[in-house]
């Protein structure tokens, strides 16, 4: 009898096991949808406007590629400036505008580590 009383107390203890695994996997697959959504609906909110100073962009090694300096008057003068980079991190061509926006030009530097100017068009 004795027997019998703790079996059935073990077969109820299993059943409301069960019942909060069961419980459990539905709360923790709706948590992960529910995560899935907020991520989903935080990629597609798009911007059409970034603003900052200062912007690299990074090539897939992760050195710097491309530069933009915003008309920081620390950064070159004021100037508005864009510069390409070579894959050892030089200045392969730049372009600025001044800060009063009259000039600008556009600058190819040799590709021999001297920095010389090898065309400008202004």
């Amino acid at each position: 009898m004795e027997n019998q009383k703790t079996v059935e107390g073990l077969l109820e203890r299993v059943r409301l096991l069960e019942t909060q695994v069961r419980r459990g996997k539905r709360l923790g697959a709706a948590l992960v949808m529910a995560l899935l959504a907020i991520m989903f609906v935080g990629a597609n909110i798009s911007s059409d406007v970034i603003e900052c100073k200062f912007l690299t962009i990074q090539g897939p090694d992760g050195k710097p590629r491309i530069r933009f300096f915003g008309g920081n008057a620390n950064q070159f003068n004021g100037r508005v400036t864009m510069e390409i980079l070579d894959p050892k991190g030089l200045r392969a061509c730049e372009a600025f505008w001044d800060p009063n926006g009259q000039t600008g030009r556009f600058t190819v530097y040799k590709n021999d580590n001297s920095g010389q100017v090898l065309s400008t068009i202004p």
